[in-house]
C-alpha cells in the first residue's frame, strides 16, 4: 500500500510544472512543570504552496497532494510516544483561493497504555488586496496544545475551529485577528480570541511594532490541565526580520504582556523568539529557532523554552 502511495505521488510530481517540496523539522521543548518533548516532522508535497507569500513560478491553478509523518517522544511522570500519519489533497482554485483537506491516524501511548484517534484537517484560505483570511477545522488528540498530565492519561480529543484575519488597510498598518473555539472530550471547551494593531513596513526590512490583546477561557475547570475560567493578556509586540548578503536572514519576535487570571493577582509575562535562516525559500532553506516563554498560572510562575531545526528543499 505504501509503495502504491509513494508511486502515485512520484508520478504527480513528474507531471507537474511546479516544483515539489520536502520539509523536515526537529523541535524540542521543556516546561517548568516537568514536560519534556522531542518532535520529528517530515512532509512531502507534489507542489510547494503558500497563498499568502507566493513562491517563484507558482501556478495560478493546481491540484496538490501531500504526505506527512509526525513523531513525538516525551516524558512527564512516564514515557509519552505519539505518531501521526497524514495524507492530504489541496486545490489552488486561483491566485486568491486555496483549499486543503487531510486525513490520518494518530496513535498516542502514555505509560504503556495506547490509544488511537482519527486525524482530520480542513483548510480554506483567501487573499485579497487589503486582507488575508484563513479558516481551519482540526480533529486530533488534545495533548499537542494541552497541559499535563491530564490529556495524556485520559487521551483527550479535540475539535478545533479557528479563523485568522490579517487586514492591511494601509501599507504601514497590519491588524491580525484570531478566533478559536475548541471542543474537548470530557465535556469542556476552550475559547481564545486575540487582536493586534501593528505599525511598520514589510520591505526591505520586516519591522512591525504595536499592541496585542488576548483573551482565553474554558467552560469549566479541569484538574488535569490548565483551564482558567478567564485569562486576559495585553502588551506591546515587536516583529523584526532582515536578510543580509542575500542568503542570511535573522528574525526576532518579542511580546510583553500584563496578565490577569481569574481572581488571582495580576502579573506579567514575556515571549522571546529568535531565528536564523540560511538559503532561499525557493530552492533550499535551512533554519534554527530558539524561544523562551515566562508567564504565570494560578499565581505561580510558569515557563517553557525550546527550539527547532528545519529544512525546506524544492526540486
Amino acid at each position: 500500500m505504501l509503495k502504491l502511495i509513494f508511486s502515485l505521488f512520484f508520478l504527480f510530481s513528474l507531471s507537474a510544472e511546479e516544483l515539489s517540496q520536502v520539509q523536515a523539522e526537529h523541535s524540542f521543548s521543556n516546561t517548568s512543570d516537568g514536560l519534556k518533548l522531542k518532535e520529528y516532522d517530515l512532509e512531502y508535497r507534489t507542489h510547494r504552496r503558500d497563498l499568502f507569500w507566493l513562491y517563484e513560478d507558482e501556478a495560478s491553478k493546481a491540484h496538490d497532494f501531500f504526505l506527512r509523518v509526525k513523531k513525538v517522544d516525551g516524558e512527564h511522570l512516564g514515557e509519552i510516544d505519539g505518531t501521526r500519519f497524514t495524507l492530504g489533497y489541496g486545490r489552488k482554485w486561483n491566485e486568491s483561493h486555496n483549499s486543503e483537506i487531510s486525513f490520518g491516524i494518530h496513535t498516542l501511548s502514555y505509560k504503556n497504555n495506547s490509544s488511537k484517534t482519527p486525524y482530520f484537517n480542513f483548510l480554506q484560505q483567501y487573499r485579497a488586496k487589503l486582507y488575508t483570511l484563513e479558516y481551519s477545522m482540526t480533529h486530533d488528540f488534545y495533548y499537542l496544545i494541552g497541559g499535563v498530565p491530564g490529556p495524556y492519561e485520559e487521551k483527550l480529543k479535540s475539535l478545533k475551529n479557528s479563523i485568522r484575519l490579517v487586514a492591511t488597510p494601509r501599507d504601514f498598518l497590519r491588524i491580525p485577528v484570531e478566533i478559536e473555539y475548541t471542543k474537548i472530550s470530557g465535556d469542556n471547551s476552550r475559547n481564545r480570541q486575540s487582536a493586534s494593531i501593528l505599525f511598520g513596513d514589510s520591505y526591505p526590512i520586516w519591522i512591525w511594532l504595536g499592541y496585542r490583546v488576548e483573551r482565553l477561557s474554558f467552560d469549566r475547570l479541569d484538574s488535569g490541565y490548565w483551564s482558567p475560567d478567564k485569562f486576559l493578556a495585553h502588551g506591546p509586540h515587536l516583529e523584526w526580520a532582515q536578510t543580509f548578503f542575500s542568503n542570511y536572514t535573522f528574525k526576532l519576535s518579542y511580546l510583553y504582556s500584563f496578565i490577569k487570571e481569574n481572581d488571582f493577582a495580576s502579573g506579567n509575562s514575556y515571549y522571546l523568539s529568535s531565528t536564523f535562516e540560511y538559503g532561499n525559500r525557493n530552492s533550499l532553506l535551512l533554519g534554527f529557532n530558539v524561544y523562551r516563554n515566562k508567564s504565570m498560572q494560578e499565581s505561580s510562575e510558569w515557563w517553557s523554552e525550546g527550539g527547532r531545526v528545519y529544512l525546506k528543499y524544492s526540486f
